[in-house]
This record gives C-alpha cells, sequence and structure tokens, in this order.
C-alpha cells in the first residue's frame, strides 16, 4: 500500500524530462518533502529542510550536465533481451533486462508499440498531422536495472527520474522508478505500474515529435519542451486505452494550481511536477482559445522567423507573457 506523503514526493520529483547541454556551474537542485500535514514543500537543499523531515526529503538536479552514453551503447548486465521493432512512427531498437519484466503487465515490446501507435494516432487525428505526416524517427530505447545502472546514469539526473529523452530519439528508462518513484514501494496491481509505463514512453517520443518540428533549432528552454511533451501525453492519452485521460489532465491541473498558489505572480521552471504541470497548462490555454491549431500555429511562426515559443505566441495571438500567465492561473481557477 502507498501512502499519500509517497505519493505526493513521487508527484512533486518523478520529473520525465529531455536532456538539454548546461554547464556544471550553472546546474541546479530542486528538493521536496511533505509535512504531517500533507502540505508539499520545494527547497534548494536538504539543509534547508526542517530537522524532522530531512531523511524524507527527495532531490534531484534540473539542469542536466555532461554528455549522455548513446542508449543503444550502454552496457546491461545479467540476462538481456533485445528486439528490433517496426513500428508507425520509425523503427525502435529496444534493449531490457529480462528482470525488469517482473515489475509490469506488459512487456516492453508490447508497452513500446502500444506507444508508438498512440503517438501516430494522436499526430494523425488533430492539425499535427499538417507538420508531421511522414513523422519517422531512428528510436533506441534502453530500459535500465536501478540497481546495476548507476555508473551509466550522470549524477545530474538522479533521485527518482524514471525516464529521459536526448535528441534526436534516445530513450532511457529505470524500471523500477517507474513502479516506485521515490518511496521504495510498489503498488499492488501492475496495471497502475503499465499505465505509468505508458505515460513515460508517450512523455519521452512526444519529445521527439517536438524535436521532428523544430529540427535543430533550439533555444534550451525546458520549460516548453517539458510543457509540450506534458500536455502532448494529455492529448495523446485520448488515444490510449490503458491511460485515463480525464485522470492525468486532473492530476496535473491540481499540480499546477498548487505552483500557481505558491508564485501566483511570477512562474521559474523549477523542474518540479508542478512546474512540468504549469508549463502544460500553457499549452491547454491555447488549446481551449484557439484548438489544437492554435499550437500548431506558434510552432509555425517560431520556425519561420526563428524565435522563441513565447514571442510566437505574443506574435500570432497578442498573449504577452504577463496577460498569458493571467489567464493560465485563470483557467486554473474554472
Amino acid at each position: 500500500m502507498i501512502n499519500k506523503s509517497s505519493v505526493l514526493i513521487y508527484a512533486l520529483l518523478s520529473c520525465l524530462c529531455l536532456t538539454l547541454p548546461v554547464s556544471a556551474e550553472n546546474a541546479k537542485k530542486v528538493c521536496a518533502y511533505v509535512d504531517k500535514n500533507n502540505r508539499q514543500h520545494i527547497v534548494a537543499s536538504v539543509n534547508q529542510a526542517p530537522h524532522r523531515y530531512r531523511a524524507v526529503t527527495r532531490c534531484l538536479s534540473t539542469d542536466f550536465a555532461g554528455q549522455m552514453t548513446s542508449s543503444d551503447k550502454i552496457e546491461l548486465k545479467g540476462n538481456v533481451r533485445s528486439e528490433d521493432l517496426s513500428s508507425p512512427i520509425g523503427d525502435i531498437s529496444l534493449r531490457w533486462p529480462r528482470k525488469v519484466e517482473a515489475l509490469f503487465g506488459r512487456t516492453p515490446v508490447k508497452a513500446t508499440n502500444d506507444a508508438a501507435s498512440t503517438i501516430k494516432r494522436t499526430i494523425m487525428n488533430s492539425p499535427f498531422s499538417q507538420l508531421l505526416r511522414n513523422f519517422k524517427a531512428d528510436w533506441k530505447i534502453v530500459f535500465l536495472d536501478e540497481s546495476s545502472s548507476e555508473v551509466m546514469i550522470p549524477g545530474s539526473i538522479s533521485g527518482c527520474t524514471p525516464g529521459w529523452m536526448t535528441p534526436p530519439a534516445n530513450i532511457y528508462v529505470v524500471a523500477q522508478r517507474i513502479v516506485s518513484g521515490c518511496s521504495g514501494l510498489r503498488p499492488e496491481k501492475t496495471s497502475i505500474a503499465d499505465e505509468q509505463l505508458a505515460r513515460l514512453i508517450i512523455h519521452e517520443m512526444a519529445h521527439g515529435v517536438e524535436y521532428a518540428i523544430l529540427g535543430s533549432w533550439s533555444d534550451n528552454d525546458r520549460s516548453r519542451a517539458e510543457g509540450f511533451a506534458t500536455w502532448f501525453t494529455e492529448v495523446a492519452a485520448k488515444q490510449n486505452s490503458l491511460i485515463d485521460d480525464k485522470s492525468i489532465a486532473n492530476e496535473h491541473k491540481l499540480l499546477a494550481k498548487v505552483s500557481a498558489q505558491e508564485s501566483p505572480d511570477k512562474f521559474y521552471f523549477d523542474g518540479s511536477a508542478g512546474a512540468y504541470a504549469r508549463s502544460a497548462m500553457r499549452f491547454r490555454l491555447l488549446e481551449k482559445k484557439y484548438g489544437i491549431q492554435g499550437v500548431v500555429d506558434v510552432y509555425e511562426v517560431m520556425k519561420k522567423d526563428n524565435i522563441s515559443w513565447g514571442q510566437a505566441v505574443e506574435k500570432r495571438f497578442g498573449l504577452k507573457e504577463e496577460k498569458l500567465l493571467q489567464e493560465t492561473n485563470k483557467l486554473l481557477q474554472k
């Protein structure tokens, strides 16, 4: 049985990530704990947490410095399986240790194939088909075993991070972190783990979708990148039978509300789950006002004029940053 405190800490820190090159001296850390009243607190270090909560405070880096080993080059220990899959969004090279199969009801092959099909349906049933009708990528996905992978995971990707992606289509998954998060406890039903796995793979593939839209152009804006992938996962959930789309949307709204209550007039992307959700709400606002076509329009302006996401939103819809924040906060109150 997973207690509420463990779930809240997991929600705060179990981020699904796109790694971006950041210098080591600029690396930042975010930590979180939940007090006896189940109130969430974010601090810069364990030492900033009250003494009685330091033992349950969990931290991770919000910047990902250093170079990742290509996912197809990582060495796995024990009984290892591999499959080369042909999916609707490109060829997939998949590897995993056999021992992680016991954590899920679905095999990595079935979960990955299902996620790829979900991404394809989401694209083709939306205005994204204008940009990505022939979307294909050379996917390299590796499932890591947490007990034997510490040397392969950079120190900046630590704590409870269950998965991350490096462009153009390398995906890394730490199986135990999907199931247990920060708590170290496993859910009683494998169906819960299967849903979390589906959400993770879709989220990471969504980073590949955005990369395909923007190409090599990037301003290293993690708020935009994680906001897009988190929102895209909400949209894709409607195309996936494992994921409750209303539940995931409500979860993101709740997390975004907490972030907005703590800092209603400013928004700094600190890498927390609340920041991911609040970034996603900006995309949800555009969808609500202009449909998914509005999101597509913004990316087209970004590419055409070589400007940032925020600048493109202002140019296309006249929403300056301050107004965008205000309208997003209003959306959270509905």
